[in-house]
């Protein structure tokens, strides 16, 4: 990409992602290029659709998790390690209106979205794997049901318009249902 191309391209992200986070992933994407200084057509030959912008801003940040899970690897305590990456997920998961409805794609199985989170996924999968090993997550839980309550979080307290703080409450609540010393319910689950 030349020097151009690439400026243009970072600072529609930007733009992208700020307008994401102050009127949810409808923003609009004339305003977008407008912000970046760019033209619709330059937004348009970078990102052909809306889902294709919001994969490229949320790819961005699915990197800077992968790499905080890594890290978080060598952390001495497998369940804060684990409790710290869920937690910043699901800020990431909640940063934007409409975000957990369209990355909840990933759960269901969009390949595309899927594989732009494939190196996260592996790492959390680390992680998860590290606090079951220590005892401390039931073994019959996957990196998917993981997201699946990440993104159940993030989307029912976007609907329920709950206050700051609600999410990280809820996810306590839930996150304490995937400790090992609690017994399977009827389902084997």
């Amino acid at each position: 990409m030349r020097a151009d191309a690439r400026r243009n391209f970072d600072r529609l992200l930007e733009q992208a992602r700020l307008a994401f986070v102050e009127r949810g992933i409808d923003a609009s994407l004339e305003d977008i290029a407008r912000r970046a200084g760019v033209g619709i057509g330059t937004l348009y030959r970078h990102f052909p659709t809306r889902q294709d912008l919001v994969l490229a801003v949320v790819r961005t940040r699915m990197e800077a998790l992968r790499v905080q899970a890594e890290q978080l690897l060598d952390a001495p305590d497998p369940e804060w390690a684990m409790v710290t990456w869920l937690t910043a997920y699901l800020r990431h998961a909640s940063e934007f209106r409409g975000l957990a409805d369209s990355m909840a794609e990933v759960v269901r199985g969009d390949e595309r979205k899927r594989s732009a989170c494939d190196g996260m996924h592996a790492a959390a999968g680390q992680l998860l794997a590290r606090a079951q090993r220590a005892g401390l997550i039931r073994d019959d839980v996957d990196v998917l049901d993981l997201f699946a309550i990440i993104h159940a979080v993030a989307w029912a307290t976007e609907r329920c318009g709950a206050r700051t703080g609600r999410a990280e409450r809820t996810l306590d609540v839930m996150l304490r249902g995937l400790k090992a010393e609690l017994q399977p319910g009827p389902a084997g689950r």
